[in-house]
């Protein structure tokens, strides 16, 4: 039997987890059953009932994401700097407001929601790694898949691997879906240095983050929210500006 491990299976970059169905659920579709859940291609699958022995060590190591600051916060003294699981779930909540269907080629909200969830998620283990830390983007990437080779063990199968198969598709941006991803981290990322500029009172502290994502921004529905951000972000700089004067 060949084990499965934490590497790009292109055949699955189209088919999100997907959870099971219990009854009195609510949830309708075509002949949906208890302990079975659909693919999007229509396929219905058994899951296992089996609960895997190391589930409760699973779910406490991505507990720690919770207590994991965004080291880019901390090196700049943001005081009580968000972690990273904050940072992944207002992203995941923004996938909610994308037009799968107005953009070219269409996208799969639901799996921009996965991805966001699970593109950090090494980082329970490694730590949030910036380019300050002295590691080089091949050793960040190394840690990081031998962490999500960790969580893939402890998660066990399938969804383990399914994981894994995420953080590779977000890592590789190789999918329309992925690189809307990381519009929206980036995007998420200058909501929160503007916030906290606003908190600080200090409108320029942290500008750097602003030019780092300057023109790199493709989702043209993301580019309209950088817009909007920026123009909130000039409106309160002249009220500043107002104010001292």
């Amino acid at each position: 039997m060949t084990t499965p491990s934490c590497t790009h299976n292109p055949n699955m970059d189209n088919h999100p987890v997907v959870v099971d169905v219990p009854n009195g659920s609510g949830i309708t579709g075509p002949k949906a059953q208890p302990h079975q859940y659909s693919a999007d291609d229509g396929r219905t699958q058994t899951r296992p009932h089996a609960v895997h022995p190391d589930i409760m060590k699973f779910f406490f190591e991505i507990g720690k994401l919770k207590r994991t600051p965004r080291t880019g916060w901390v090196y700049r003294d943001v005081p009580e700097p968000e972690s990273v699981s904050d940072h992944m779930y207002r992203m995941a909540i923004m996938t909610m407001f994308l037009d799968g269907g107005g953009t070219n080629p269409p996208i799969n909200t639901l799996h921009c929601m996965q991805l966001a969830l699970c593109h950090d998620m090494a980082e329970c283990i490694v730590g949030d790694l910036t380019p300050e830390d002295n590691v080089s983007k091949e050793d960040k990437h190394k840690r990081e898949e031998e962490a999500m080779e960790e969580l893939r063990k402890l998660a066990g199968e399938p969804i383990g691997s399914r994981l894994c198969e995420l953080w590779k598709e977000y890592e590789s941006q190789t999918t329309p879906e992925a690189k809307v991803v990381k519009d929206i981290d980036r995007f998420e990322m200058i909501c929160q240095a503007f916030e906290y500029e606003e908190m600080l009172g200090q409108p320029n502290k942290l500008e750097e983050f602003f030019d780092s994502t300057k023109g790199l921004f493709n989702n043209s529905q993301i580019k309209q929210w950088v817009q909007f951000l920026n123009e909130k972000r000039s409106v309160d700089k002249s009220v500043d500006k107002s104010a001292i004067s």
